[in-house]
């Protein structure tokens, strides 16, 4: 062994030299072109066994054997920069490294230390192209999901990433920083089969994490189907939750029933998806849906079937649809009024001709619209919009059919009573829409609702009053027209009771002050029987921590954040919450439906159509970080 460790230094020092400096102990002068050898002097024979825990450094002049070094600089290990194997940092010693070299790259021995440096160079910078290569994959890969979420919330083509998008941001990166960063964008990719791709995977993953929260929290469902402008009709449904400290509303599922609309036919379709998916009935509290018979039928209907898979489960008739119709009671003297209003503007308005020339008129009037506006059925504030529109331009109405020499309509307008029961409807409908629109939006729930439809109750008691005085006032078109006439007096108030009366029946359960403890449960107590709920909810009451949070929460936030502490209270305080009052959601989503399947992307499937509409109308947002992960990063060419 002696023998083989003295021709090995021999061989070593016999290789060209590096020009650093070694790192030798202190205690051990070096020596140009010479190996340190274990802590020992080179004259030593027999050189002494490294102690157990000592590590092995780097010499430099190992370059000289194509050797380098990797990992902890406390502990390296040596790096064959030929091959790239590595060994244990107990093979840190020359003669084992010399032993890999004269073995495997023999070839190699005539080679100066200069070539090896070369070698180690572009092994460097390779490396370092490597990972910014790598870098840059990764980047594009997030950039391309972050635009796909962009392109499905807005309910774009996906094609508008390869065709606007990415050239319009080339643009202007090469305007404003130069050629070089523009190049960079090319590495992203947004082809039309990508976005669709990683829509769909952004949309699986919302999917799995609404149903992983929905199995952990007790639910409230709104369903509604409907019919879109190429004949097939689609099932919608949203769920309300508990996700964290919060509420919220998400987006389930887009179902396409293929033949009839049935409440047999809906039910299990909805049926399928819970099973599919691992949901539960019996965590299904409520169910808010509009007044169809497919959905409400006391035999057949969607609730009923339901009903079957969890008895518990209470229905809620939307409110805004209870409200659309409470707005029909119209008597036959003022029904008139609007069915002629109508026909007005569809004489105008059906004809491009007449529509132009009543224009022309407007502007000569220096009037503040130039056109009237449709009446539509089944848009909720659609009457109030067009009386108010028909009542403005009155006076180039009434000059337009006198031009026209239509005696009918003229006389229409002519009529001062006419004209001030049209703007007394006008007055009544823009009541009503703002109604219908405090109504509308994703925060509402049955104690807000009610509080709105119970102040027009009461507003309807005080406009009677007033009308009775001899008082128009909160009828500004009507007072406008100074109309002192008792039978259009007597029009108005007889259909005010009758609307009274229509709110009354459509909404027989107004009351609800057995919910005042979840308002504020410091002012009042829970109405119940169970002993242990009202001792939940006297030691909340008088806990003063929690009135300082109370004003410094939401009031979900707080009941959610009451579970642990006062788990019976908080669960009842959630029921109330969780219930929906209206279907707005629902007929927000078929609003979306309508923007995403235009003419121009009729053959969008079922599937691609409801992975937009889940990212466009999803409270949960996609976990981009972690879908990047599943993915590998590929730079668009």
């Amino acid at each position: 062994m002696d023998r083989f460790i003295t021709r090995t230094s021999t061989l070593i020092e016999s290789s060209p030299s590096t020009s650093g400096t070694s790192k030798q102990s202190k205690d051990s002068p070096s020596t140009s072109g010479t190996l340190k050898m274990s802590g020992n002097s080179p004259s030593t024979a027999r050189p002494s066994k490294q102690s157990k825990g000592k590590c092995r450094l780097y010499d430099e002049s190992y370059i000289s054997i194509g050797f380098t070094w990797c990992g902890p600089e406390d502990e390296p290990i040596p790096e064959c920069i030929i091959c790239g194997k590595t060994f244990t940092n107990e093979s840190m010693v020359p003669n084992k490294l010399n032993r890999h070299f004269i073995k495997q790259h023999f070839h190699l021995k005539c080679k100066d230390i200069h070539y090896f440096k070369r070698l180690l160079s572009s092994r460097k910078k390779e490396a370092i192209k490597f990972t910014k290569k790598v870098k840059i994959s990764e980047r594009a890969l997030e950039a391309s999901f972050v635009v796909s979420q962009m392109i499905a919330n807005n309910m774009k083509a996906h094609t508008i990433g390869e065709n606007l998008i990415k050239p319009a941001c080339k643009e202007m990166v090469r305007i404003m920083i130069g050629d070089e960063a523009a190049l960079e964008i090319d590495k992203i990719p947004m082809s039309n089969d990508t976005i669709t791709r990683r829509i769909n995977d952004m949309s699986v993953d919302i999917k799995q994490h609404t149903v992983e929260k929905m199995k952990l929290s007790r639910f409230t469902l709104q369903v509604d189907d409907s019919t879109v402008s190429d004949g097939k009709c689609y099932i919608i449904g949203f769920v309300r939750f508990v996700i964290g400290y919060d509420i919220i509303n998400q987006f389930l599922c887009l179902e396409e029933l293929k033949t009839s609309i049935r409440g047999k036919d809906i039910f299990e379709t909805i049926n399928v998806f819970f099973e599919n998916n691992g949901i539960s009935w019996s965590d299904c509290v409520r169910i808010c849906t509009d007044g169809a018979p497919s959905m409400t039928g006391n035999i057949k209907g969607f609730i009923t079937l339901a009903k079957m898979k969890n008895p518990l489960i209470v229905k809620t008739h939307c409110f805004i649809h209870r409200e659309a119709l409470m707005t029909k009671t119209l008597g036959s003297d003022l029904n008139s009024i609007l069915i002629n209003a109508v026909r007005i503007v569809n004489y105008i308005k059906g004809k491009p001709l007449k529509s132009r020339i009543f224009a022309e008129i407007c502007n000569s009037m220096d009037a503040g619209f130039t056109n009237l506006l449709y009446h539509t059925e089944v848009r909720w504030l659609s009457r109030g919009k067009v009386l108010a529109r028909l009542y403005e331009l009155k006076e180039e109405l009434l000059l337009f059919f006198m031009e026209e020499d239509n005696e009918e309509f003229t006389s229409f307008l002519e009529d001062h009573d006419w004209i001030s029961k049209c703007a007394y409807l006008a007055d009544i409908f823009q009541h009503l829409n703002l109604v219908n629109s405090s109504l509308q939006g994703p925060l509402e729930n049955v104690l807000t609702s009610t509080d709105k439809l119970s102040a027009f109750q009461e507003k309807i008691s005080i406009w009677c009053t007033n009308l009775d005085q001899g008082n128009t006032a909160m009828f500004p078109l009507f007072t406008s027209q100074e109309n002192s006439n008792p039978e259009v007096l007597g029009t108005i108030r007889s259909h005010l009771q009758a609307l009274q009366m229509s709110l009354k029946y459509y909404f027989p359960d107004l009351n609800v002050k057995q919910y005042d403890w979840v308002r504020n449960p410091f002012t009042s107590l829970v109405q119940t029987d169970d002993c242990e709920l009202q001792q939940e909810a006297v030691e909340l009451k008088n806990d003063r921590t929690l009135q300082l949070k109370f004003k410094e929460m939401s009031l979900n936030s707080f009941w959610v954040s009451l579970h642990s502490e006062y788990p019976r209270l908080s669960t009842k305080a959630i029921e109330v919450l969780l219930q929906f009052s209206t279907s707005w959601l629902c007929e927000h989503g078929f609003s979306a439906l309508t923007n995403i399947k235009t003419k121009k992307r009729q053959r969008l499937t079922k599937t691609t159509l409801e992975d937009d509409m889940r990212l466009a109308l999803s409270t949960i947002n996609p976990r981009i970080p972690q879908l990047c992960k599943n993915h590998q990063g590929q730079i668009s060419h």
